[in-house]
């Protein structure tokens, strides 16, 4: 058993803590060298029973904090299952533990406390790295924030299907599973007008290679309406040969992958 004060003196020569301090009898905190993406240090926690660390009961953990940052940034971390394949890949590869949004383990001698620590903060600091990769997905990657909102609506999707034709095999990047029809998905967002170009005649190609084979399947071109970047002739091409709907139009974009 070791008293408070004799885990407090440890810790403040921790190269790890910024600062250590006891909150009440029962929780000491540890505020570490690393920190959140805003700059704020990354806090880790010490529970105690009954003010004494019996090191068979301790527990190193965030209480939750990583997940309540990042939902204060707008980044809800358990929304999607990407999300939280993420978060299973950190605590797998740090040896720790994630339960109902806390990130914590447990600690058998007083020699473990600074490895334990360390493994906890770091899984705190690379969880909220969720925050940068949402950053990214809002100003960059259109195929990301697709996916993502396959998975908030709770559709099963496939992707890069191969479909035979008479003439060769196409390649479609998505396959989403509604209720009563399969959907072959493409994607067109660029804010590039040259990239714009080059991907419609990619598009274009796919959809008029598959014509005519499975007439039950639906095909939709989702275009990100947020650039001003494609040709009118492009664009009434896909018209043609498939739903068109723009990206801001989710509710449409839904009630059509739900059929």
């Amino acid at each position: 058993m070791y008293s408070v004060s004799q885990v407090l003196t440890v810790l403040n020569c921790y190269p790890l803590a910024a600062g250590v301090d006891s909150l009440g009898s029962s929780v000491v905190r540890v505020s570490t060298q690393l920190k959140y993406p805003d700059g704020s240090n990354i806090d880790v926690f010490i529970e105690l029973p009954a003010g004494e660390l019996d090191f068979q009961q301790a527990k190193i953990s965030d209480l939750g904090a990583t997940q309540d940052w990042l939902f204060g940034a707008g980044v809800r971390a358990m929304q999607t299952a990407r999300r939280l394949n993420y978060i299973r890949d950190v605590v797998g590869t740090l040896g720790i533990l994630h339960e109902d949004g806390e990130l914590f383990t447990w600690v058998g001698s007083l020699e473990q406390l600074p490895d334990a620590l360390m493994r906890v903060a770091q899984a705190s600091l690379r969880v909220s790295d969720l925050l940068l990769t949402q950053r990214f997905l809002k100003g960059t990657d259109f195929q990301e924030k697709f996916l993502e909102f396959l998975e908030v609506i709770h559709l099963p999707y496939a992707e890069r299907v191969a479909v035979q034709t008479p003439n060769r095999e196409v390649i479609f990047p998505y396959q989403v599973t509604g209720k009563t029809v399969q959907s072959w998905i493409q994607l067109l967002g660029s804010p590039s007008p040259q990239a714009a170009h080059s991907s419609a005649l990619e598009i274009f190609t796919r959809w008029s290679d598959a014509e005519g084979i499975k007439p039950e399947t639906q095909r939709v071109t989702i275009y990100d309406d947020q650039y001003d970047t494609y040709r009118s002739p492009d664009v009434q091409r896909f018209e043609k040969h498939s739903q068109l709907i723009p990206w801001s139009d989710q509710s449409t974009i839904e009630e059509t992958l739900k059929r």
